[in-house]
């Protein structure tokens, strides 16, 4: 069973251009599923007005907009089992595309992922890929990635729920990712290294590339997925390949940012990043730091006074036992003075 489920939110033009090109290509073990985020424009109309055309197409409306990356993980909830097709509501699926995800499909039937290639459309770069090549784990995954492009673009890619599921728990930690769908294959593959992907030469839709996106925001989001791969040298090369398609230097202040300002230079974060992973290389480089801000935010809501006479109480407190622990030596008293103690006693 294939399941295409369409996330969309306010997109109504697109997404019935996308809906006019699958309609037709649904049946009975194809069916389709929009996951409306709330929309305010024409989407459900368009959508009620495709429900009418086509028996294998239902919707499901959310209350409330929760979120891009809460909505692609809600499309692997909804569908029960068999395969999922991530469909972007803006892409241009081929008039062909269930056919040849079918086929590849039953060639693969193990898979935990598929992987097609795509048609980018200006100003993105031209991608070509000549054959179909079959990975395990998730070195292999990583080592075989052509384009990190294609594998960040929820269009290319089919999923095999029966290995995924169990990692959709994981993998709601990874919302603020933007790539909610590769943490579910990431953390796949590393529970389970002897699962096979697949990066077929099929050709299932036009990319329009990410002419819109934020790459700041996507950048950030993209660094928490560097630590779901174990391995230190495949850590780095998925490092390579992330930041070829979003370079560092092209993006200042994000990595600023990260680290509040604590590191200055976009080439050594990234040279760290690589070599350690994200959040390894944050925790390893600036323990100190983080210890003073825990221990700022402990004291701040007592007030700058307060906090002040708490660091003086244990500063005096620390000298007051270093003096206890440590008796003066009677060497350094005066004749008087030890006489004095002496009549004390």
């Amino acid at each position: 069973m294939l399941y295409i489920t369409i996330p969309t939110y306010n997109r109504a033009a697109p997404l019935k251009r996308t809906l006019e090109i699958i309609l037709p290509q649904l049946h009975e073990h194809a069916q389709c599923v929009v996951l409306d985020n709330c929309s305010t424009d024409a989407t459900p109309d368009v959508i009620a007005e495709a429900q009418r055309q086509s028996p294998y197409l239902r919707t499901i409306r959310h209350g409330v907009n929760v979120g891009g990356g809460a909505n692609f993980l809600r499309c692997f909830e909804v569908a029960p089992t068999g395969w999922i097709w991530l469909l972007s509501d803006d892409d241009a699926p081929h008039r062909d595309a269930i056919a040849t995800i079918e086929e590849e499909i039953s060639r693969h039937p193990d898979a935990c992922y598929i992987n097609f290639a795509t048609i980018r459309r200006p100003p993105a770069k031209p991608f070509h890929r000549p054959s179909t090549t079959v990975s395990i784990g998730i070195d292999g995954l990583v080592e075989a990635l052509d384009h990190f492009g294609n594998l960040l673009f929820i269009t290319a890619g089919v999923h095999n729920l029966e290995h995924n599921r169990p990692s959709l728990r994981l993998a709601a930690l990874e919302i603020a990712s933007h790539a909610v769908h590769v943490a579910i294959t990431l953390n796949t593959l590393a529970l389970n290294p002897s699962l096979r992907t697949v990066q077929s030469s099929g050709i299932i839709a036009d990319l329009d590339g990410p002419a819109g996106w934020n790459p700041d925001a996507v950048t950030t989001g993209l660094l928490r997925l560097l630590p779901l791969i174990p391995d230190l040298r495949t850590r780095r090369l998925f490092a390579d390949k992330l930041f070829e398609m979003f370079p560092p230097g092209t993006h200042q202040g994000t990595y600023r940012h990260l680290l509040s300002g604590m590191r200055t230079s976009d080439t050594m974060l990234s040279n760290d990043i690589e070599r350690y992973g994200f959040l390894a290389a944050t925790i390893h480089r600036y323990q100190v730091p983080a210890m003073a801000a825990i221990l700022c935010q402990a004291v701040a809501p007592y007030g700058p006074r307060a906090a002040l006479r708490w660091i003086h109480s244990l500063a005096r407190g620390g000298r007051s036992r270093n003096r206890s622990s440590q008796p003066e030596s009677e060497p350094h008293k005066s004749v008087i003075e030890q006489l004095r103690t002496n009549d004390r006693h």
